[in-house]
């Protein structure tokens, strides 16, 4: 196992033995004594730390005069949703609703409030329930092959050429033996199976695909395959289109690795490997680290992680997928202001890593989302043909709920976010569709690809998740129905409901501060940085308000036009399209308004309803809604860099120079051009003469950036460098290494010697940085030489290959 795995084993055994009054000694002896007795998973000694049953049967063999049960799964999700109702029934006292039409009103958002309540009070009680893995130090063996899949919407060559761009920088982070990268290509939908200039498009899929391989590919090899599926015709949406869209790519996946049935698929660029056991599916947009992919293949081979299915195929043991956390780039949440905002926590929702985690530490089980490694024998029993053709848009929690997910706290991959309003609503249409398109899973039977009943394998958590997620689109709507009866009910407690409800991760994130800064000693408070910190979530109850008569108008039409779909009319039931189709800033300020207009329909119903009562709160919320265009087009703009004024340039320029003057006056040619440690003003007035390699590499980029600044010229600038170079070969290393702490007079290293990672990683910036700069200056002879001095310092001695860190 990896090193973090070991760790949890080890906190897991302190916490067991310190809940059974035993040493820590006597309960590890007692694991191996009872993994010893057991056989399967029982035989692993992880199985009495981490998995419950296991945990209380260690804890009965070590005090057997004691009972210890545990809540199974269907107990914890009833105290939950006790607690949820109790909460509820609470608030909606509260608020004094004493008819049902009152009560009516305020469930929803006394419920999301509930909800959010029991979330985080489990979260604190609750030990995080992480998930182990093997170390894989010999790395990703045969019987462990992972293919990488991308399932992408081809429109035109540019997105051939950017996935295959993101499919190569996926294999630069990760470059492991077994593993392949693969885009799963789709057409958009169209009226004709064939469209003009397709033929263009695959053929040039094939010959880029080929030419990364030739590029990377070793020994006959294949790394990179594009995979190009067939358009077939969809009589309920009355288009040729790639069949059930995704869910549907990664399932003809699966059948092409187990069963090699290709039918499906126009093009394929290489034979894949039969031995493929996992599955990784990102997103177009997502962003692999390095070595994030052997840590979700670890993770998978770990025995305790093995899925273990029933009869019909479904998991209900171990793991048949595992899912990252997932987090915005800076990129994408540099964009705009609005991309900032939506880059933050916002409350408990089914798609946020909060949600995940919950799941996780109360139930075992986490949430699948869409991007996860997942066992490809275990995905294709468990799924084919037990799901409904046309009837799937979300498909992602339904596959987690049939594969039993898992959730990676500490394995993150990166992905984009919309930066822009509308198209994030688009986004946010299509997922409540979705959503609200999963109502039948909910009942006791649902139907298979046949159109055949079963019974609904789903359990009362899944169930639980489904319905959650519906009820929590409906925050929107019923907060704003609590607004709009303000002038009938009691309009302050209800309005303040809904704000909580609705405003609930801002709300949160305040109450965070507050308490921090309430708290803190005198000498800690920071109230200026306590303002800029709660600035984001200030903006972002601002935006939810201000838009809510947008977001409520396009729920009601999601859940409406779901509805309608489902039971009626079964049309259209895969309308979907990719952010980028949805659109980006509208630029011009009518624009805003026109596509918001619920916003400015509601606010002039508000100025009515101001001459019935509530008058304060009705103009506060029209002045809102009046302002939504101006806020959201504010938000959507571009981030742009303020140029630095003119004061502030010669500030900057001024400790530039000041901090120049300290390596002009002690660099001199008497010390090798090598920069002392500090100065002594009082009382001694001289320089201590030692350096270390992060003064010298100080000393490099800042005789760089004084020549660039114009504080002195190329002729000193070289003869500067020249000299350190000279100074720097004649020092005593150890494997490139400058020791930590050098003599200036002597030109020898200090006792006790050692090297520092953090040093040396600062050296051999400010060389390269010497390298690159003599380079431009036509000093190729001197530049080599500053080369040769950081290529020969071996950062592999100070490597932790488990940990990867280096040793400081």
């Amino acid at each position: 196992m990896d090193e973090a795995s070991r760790g949890y084993y080890a906190q897991q055994l302190e916490r067991i033995a310190a809940r059974c009054g035993a040493g820590e000694t006597v309960a590890a002896r007692m694991v191996a004594r009872l993994a010893g007795e057991g056989t399967g998973k029982a035989a692993h000694i992880g199985y009495y730390l981490i998995e419950q049953e296991g945990i209380s049967r260690l804890c009965s063999a070590l005090r057997p005069d004691r009972r210890f049960d545990y809540a199974d799964e269907d107990t914890r999700l009833a105290l939950a949703l006790c607690g949820e109702g109790v909460i509820m029934l609470a608030l909606i006292a509260l608020c004094g609703a004493a008819g049902w039409v009152a009560a009516m009103v305020s469930i929803i958002p006394a419920w999301c409030i509930a909800r959010e309540i029991m979330v985080r009070f489990a979260l604190k009680l609750c030990p995080p329930r992480r998930i182990p893995r093997l170390s894989l130090e010999e790395g990703i063996s045969d019987r462990a092959a992972t293919i990488v899949s991308v399932p992408v919407l081809i429109t035109g060559e540019g997105d051939v050429t950017a996935a295959l761009r993101r499919l190569e920088t996926h294999y630069l982070a990760n470059p492991y033996k077994n593993c392949c990268f693969a885009v799963l290509g789709d057409f958009k939908d169209s009226d004709a199976e064939h469209m003009g200039g397709e033929d263009g498009i695959i053929a040039l899929a094939k010959k880029q695909t080929a030419e990364l391989n030739a590029q990377y590919a070793k020994d006959g090899e294949t790394i990179f395959y594009f995979l190009h599926r067939r358009r077939t015709y969809s009589a309920a949406s009355g288009k040729y289109m790639g069949h059930e869209r995704k869910r549907g790519a990664i399932m003809e996946l699966c059948s092409l690795i187990i069963n090699g049935d290709d039918e499906p698929f126009a093009l394929i660029t290489s034979p894949l490997p039969a031995n493929i056991k996992y599955c990784l599916t990102l997103d177009a947009d997502t962003v692999l680290p390095k070595g994030e992919l052997k840590r979700l293949v670890g993770a998978m081979e770990h025995p305790l992680n093995a899925p273990e299915q029933d009869g019909a195929g479904i998991v209900r043991a171990g793991y048949g997928v595992i899912v990252p956390r997932m987090r915005q780039t800076l990129s994408g949440a540099a964009r705009s202001r609005f991309a900032a905002l939506i880059s933050r926590s916002a409350g408990v929702d089914i798609y946020s890593s909060l949600a995940g985690e919950y799941y996780q530490d109360v139930y075992g089980t986490g949430l699948f989302g869409g991007k996860g490694i997942f066992n490809i024998s275990c995905f294709y029993s468990a799924l084919f043909g037990k799901l409904p053709d046309n009837a799937i848009l979300s498909h992602d929690l339904i596959e987690g709920c049939y594969l039993r997910a898992g959730f990676a706290h500490d394995i993150t991959l990166f992905d984009e976010e919309p930066a822009a309003f509308l198209p994030w609503w688009k986004r946010q249409h299509r997922w409540i569709r979705g959503d609200w398109q999963l109502l039948p899973f909910a009942m006791r039977k649902t139907r298979d690809a046949s159109g055949a009943a079963y019974c609904n394998p789903i359990g009362a958590l899944g169930r639980a998740k489904l319905l959650g997620n519906m009820l929590n689109s409906l925050v929107p709507i019923a907060a704003l129905v609590c607004f709009m009866l303000m002038p009938y009910t009691n309009g302050g407690l209800y309005a303040a409901l809904a704000l909580i409800a609705l405003c609930r991760g801002a709300v949160w994130e305040l109450i965070g501060l507050i308490r921090r800064f309430v708290t803190a000693r005198i000498d800690e408070l920071d109230v200026r940085g306590a303002i800029e910190e709660a600035k984001p979530a200030l903006l972002n109850g601002l935006m939810q308000l201000s838009t809510l008569p947008y977001a409520a108008v396009r729920t009601a039409d999601a859940i409406v036009r779901t509805l309608w779909r489902v039971y009626a009319s079964h049309k259209n039931m895969l309308q979907w399209q990719t952010a980028a189709q949805g659109g980006g800033n509208m630029g011009e300020l009518g624009k805003y308004y026109a596509a918001m207009w619920p916003c400015a329909a509601f606010a002039a119903l508000f100025l009515a309803r101001a001459f019935i009562g509530a008058r304060l709160a009705c103009m506060l919320l029209l002045a809102l809604f009046a302002s939504a265009g101006v806020l959201i087009m504010y938000l959507d703009a571009p981030l742009t860099h303020k140029e630095l004024s003119a004061e502030n340039r010669q500030y900057i320029l001024a400790a530039a120079r000041d901090t120049w003057g300290f390596f002009e006056t002690f660099c001199t040619e008497k010390n090798g051009f090598l920069p002392p440690d500090n100065f002594q003003h009082r009382p001694l007035g001289r320089a201590v003469n030692n350096t270390s390699p992060t003064n010298i590499g100080m000393a490099i980029t800042s005789a760089i950036a004084a020549q660039e600044l114009g504080f002195i010229d190329e002729s000193r600038l070289y003869e500067m460098l020249l000299g350190m170079c000279r100074a720097i070969e004649g020092l005593e290393k150890w494997h490139g290494h400058l020791y930590n702490w050098y003599s200036i007079e002597t030109m020898r290293p200090l006792h006790p010697k050692y090297v520092s990672a953090v040093d040396s990683g600062n050296l051999a910036a400010a060389l390269m940085c010497a390298e690159v700069k003599l380079s431009s200056l036509g000093h190729k002879e001197t530049a080599a030489r500053f080369g040769a001095l950081y290529t020969d310092i071996d950062f592999g001695l100070l490597a932790d290959g488990e940990r990867k860190q280096l040793s400081i």
